[in-house]
């Protein structure tokens, strides 16, 4: 055969995909991402987005009761054995703790979660982080003052962390004093102004004290700042709903999925821009028997948004038959209409809206701006003008009065048009349109150098906006800015080579106002005032001065932005915290806001490594150089991720390109001697380790140093690269144990003890350290100096296998048979293929004359364990009992 065999790839899973592009800043977005996988048979999948909803909103009662539903099964079994897996095999793993002690509280577990929390505080104590974990749990169980208590300490530890004022607002309010929560809240926005969760807490609390316009203000700037802050998205549960009817004479399915949930997950894909996955799910619901009219208005309302408005007709016209009372189906079926250019049905459904919105003054002026739409396109430029000042008589329709603007500008009424547009630009600073709508004006207005400013500002809301980007240019030229002109016209024209024109727009009820925009027709009107036109430059002054004057916040709500704020501020202080979920939310709406998206993209990067995800860091790393190909924190966690992938060549390359491009960075140099020590090329990270010696100074060099000689197989050389380490960061008690490991490795025993002494005196919960100590006395021959020591780590966690296992076998050597049998019984019921535990038990029946079965119990040992511990004390005991190893 001449062509080559086609290799059959495995279908995209969209619901990965959905999972992927689930708002990491909305909690009930979470919540009906963990039902949706919980139906598609992905619990474990399931269980985490419910833990990420409530890390992102704690009193989310719907969100706690789902995963408790969710972990009832052996998804919540499984997920707790795997946290505390990871935490017996380091005890120093502060993101596992926290995360077993979020589940164990979210399950009312309070007591179990509090003996996390304390080993969590016994571990950091001069970490904020820990504290509000704790605090957050606290508050959980009900006690108040615990929780203040405990965010207290953490204010003392970092005293500028608006997050942690933030939550005392909280604490303080559920303790019956609103005041002293305003008090602490607006210390939060001081702190961190970009905090939407603040503001929307700043709202209330102002609501609540008797200042309802400032709080209407306030959670405006919440939603501003996160927009699912204001969205009314059904939030779902795990227990079926039973309204489901199935059609006439179809038998009932048991264990069919109630077509509820095929409307869910296509809101879902709908949210997304997943609009053919979100029509398939549409279509197997109506299979089921889902409302008709529930899934017309859903189907017409996907076919508006992936612009198909010939296929929106239908299923709108279908609901308005059905539903013949309801203003928001005629208004879609209007909206349909006018985009698909029949004008005629788009005028009579958009009046039979009006003659039914009754006082639902939204959908009045969205019909009424529609219908000037159509005026305008009938030439009607005067009554298109009425129209929309109509319309914008309606609280915040900012829409209609960009395209009242629009129209008085087009009969010549320029000076009013230009009052119209400052009144949109007040009402919305948001909105690039409207200032491209300004500064389009200021242009006719022959007013450039104002204009020029106006575009500018639509440009840093909407670098896209190529109507903004040519009317910069044009301003520039206008100017004798030759070198900007020109530049931002070969920027847009890399986009677009057409100049757009003026625009209007509709808006629709799709779940929500969602905005058309449309190419306003070339009409000149009769009698258009265009000759002779006068603009009062006293009262233009007046107004450009005031819109365009420097901005500060334009949501003139709580504390300007600090100077020089760095809009990943909040989501680092998240990030300090260890509070992972809100630091990719903030992450997710600071890079929304305008921010630099590959800055984001590599605190994306370095989120998913610290969770273990190295492949989705790779990916986030790999955008973020795309972007920015010299951006340090991306190539360095690149690297990083190919090592953690096993990736050693390509992390070798990798390391070597960026050790040339950054020949005086000490963590580059460090790294890339690590890279190359893990690839086997001991040369060249010989050489790399001698440079990056010279330079370096900062903890995460040392760190590779100290990696770099352990890998090498030099000891001595670790122990000193580790004294640094430990130094660095003000005695972590990781980095202690690691240094007593590498003196322990360099042959200094009394050093590795003098130092796991030391840090058991001031970290006694730290199970490693007691078991490092134990395993060194059970060396020397003192084994019955490790059994309180293994004992005391049994005590404080009674599934910590390895300390079961460990103390089972320390208590055989000492004499006690039937105290090590219950150690090891205890630790095989937790983990039936641990191997000591096992070899323990083989021990224990010899002891009472059980050869035979004491002898499978050591070779079980074996083929669990050919090598260590296990393997080493099972082939003992065969050799003494006289059987073959």
């Amino acid at each position: 055969m001449g062509a080559e065999a086609a290799v059959a790839l495995p279908a995209p899973d969209p619901l990965l995909a959905l999972a992927r592009r689930t708002d990491p800043a909305d909690p009930g977005a979470q919540n009906n991402l963990g039902v949706l996988l919980h139906r598609r048979g992905r619990p474990e999948a399931a269980l985490h987005a419910f833990s990420r909803a409530l890390a992102l909103d704690p009193a989310m009662r719907l969100a706690r009761r789902n995963l408790a539903a969710a972990a009832n099964d052996a998804a919540g079994d499984r997920r707790e054995a795997e946290l505390r897996a990871r935490v017996r095999q380091d005890g120093a793993d502060l993101d596992a703790r926290r995360e077993l002690a979020r589940l164990l509280s979210a399950l009312g577990r309070h007591d179990a979660a509090r003996a996390e929390l304390d080993a969590l505080v016994a571990l950091a104590p001069d970490a904020p982080g820990v504290h509000v974990e704790r605090a957050r749990a606290e508050q959980a169980a009900g006690d108040v003052d615990a929780a203040a208590a405990a965010l207290e300490r953490a204010r003392a530890l970092a005293p500028a962390s608006a997050t942690i004022r933030a939550l005392l607002a909280h604490v303080t309010y559920h303790a019956g004093d609103p005041a002293a929560a305003l008090s602490h809240v607006e210390d939060a926005l001081r702190l961190g102004p970009d905090d939407a969760d603040a503001h929307l807490l700043h709202g209330f609390l102002l609501g609540e004290l008797g200042r309802p316009d400032e709080g209407l203000a306030a959670r405006a700037r919440a939603v501003a700042l996160n927009p699912a802050l204001g969205r009314a998205d059904a939030n779902l549960a795990l227990t079926p709903v039973g309204d489901a009817r199935p059609h006439a004479g179809a038998e009932p399915d048991p264990d069919a999925e109630p077509p509820e949930a095929f409307l869910a997950l296509g809101t879902a894909f709908r949210h997304k821009a997943y609009y053919d996955e979100a029509l398939r799910e549409y279509r197997r619901a109506a299979s089921l028997g889902a409302p008709e009219a529930a899934v017309a208005r859903a189907v017409g309302e996907v076919h508006l948004l992936r612009g198909a408005p010939e296929a929106a007709i239908v299923p709108w016209t279908r609901l308005t038959a059905l539903a013949p009372d309801d203003a928001t189906a005629w208004l879609g079926r209007a909206g349909a209409a006018h985009l698909a250019g029949r004008a005629e049905d788009a005028r009579a459904a958009y009046e039979r809206a009006l003659s039914l919105a009754g006082a639902r003054v939204d959908l009045v002026a969205w019909a009424h701006n529609g219908l000037g739409a159509l005026r305008w396109a009938a030439g009607d430029l005067a009554g298109a003008a009425t129209a929309f000042e109509t319309a914008a008589r309606a609280p915040g329709a900012v829409v209609p009065q960009l395209n009242q603007a629009a129209a008085l500008a087009a009969i010549g009424e320029l000076s009013r048009a230009l009052v119209v547009a400052r009144g949109a630009v007040r009402a919305a600073p948001d909105r690039a349109p409207a200032w491209t709508m300004l500064g389009g004006l200021l242009a006719d207005a022959n007013r450039p150098a104002d204009a020029r400013s106006a575009f500018a500002r639509a440009l840093d809301l909407d670098e896209h906006d190529a109507g903004a980007r040519y009317g910069l240019a044009f301003a520039a030229a206008a100017l004798g800015d030759h070198d900007v002109a020109r530049r931002e016209t070969e920027r847009v024209l890399a986009t677009t080579p057409v100049v757009p024109g003026r625009r209007l727009f509709l808006v629709l009820d799709l779940g929500g106002p969602t905005e058309f925009a449309i190419d306003a027709p070339e009409v000149t009107a009769a009698g258009a005032a265009v000759a002779g036109f006068a603009l009062d430059d006293a009262a233009a002054d007046a107004l450009v001065a005031e819109l365009l004057a420097p901005r500060f916040d334009h949501g003139d709500v709580g504390a300007p932005a600090a100077e020089g704020a760095h809009p990943y501020a909040l989501a680092d202080e998240h990030l300090a915290h260890g509070d992972v979920e809100r630091a990719e939310a903030a992450i997710s709406r600071a890079m929304g806001r305008g921010g630099d998206r590959a800055e984001g993209l590599a605190r994306l990067g370095a989120l998913f490594a610290r969770r273990g995800l190295h492949g989705e860091a790779l990916e986030r790393f790999g955008e973020a150089r795309q972007l920015a190909p010299g951006l340090r924190a991306a190539v360095l966690g690149e690297v990083r991720a190919l090592r953690e992938l096993g990736r050693m060549r390509h992390a070798c390359e990798a390391s070597a390109v960026m050790a040339a491009a950054w020949p005086r960075d000490d963590e580059a140099l460090a790294l890339a001697a690590l890279a190359h020590a893990d690839a086997g090329d001991a040369a060249s990270a010989l050489a790399l380790l001698e440079r990056a010696a010279e330079r370096a100074h900062g903890l995460a060099a040392w760190r590779d140093v100290a990696a770099t000689w352990r890998a090498l197989g030099d000891a001595v050389a670790c122990v000193a690269a580790q004294e640094r380490v430990v130094a660095l960061s003000n005695g972590d008690p990781r980095e202690r144990l690691a240094l007593a490991h590498a003196q322990r490795a360099a042959g200094d025993v009394d050093a590795a003890e003098s130092s796991l002494r030391a840090l058991l005196a001031d970290v006694p919960a730290l199970a490693d350290a007691s078991l490092a100590l134990a395993a060194m006395r059970i060396e020397r021959g003192a084994p019955r100096d490790a059994v309180p020591l293994l004992a005391a780590v049994a005590a404080r966690d009674p599934w910590h296998v390895d300390a079961l296992a460990q103390l089972a076998a320390a208590l055989a050597d000492v004499g006690r048979p039937r105290d090590a049998a219950v150690a090891a019984s205890r630790a095989r019921r937790l983990d039936p293929e641990h191997a000591l535990a096992l070899c323990v038990e083989g021990d224990c029946r010899f002891a009472v004359g059980q050869r035979a079965r004491a002898a499978a119990c050591w070779r079980g040992a074996l083929a669990l364990e050919p090598v260590g511990i296990a393997a080493t004390r099972a082939r003992a005991a065969l050799r003494a009992a006289g059987e073959a190893p």
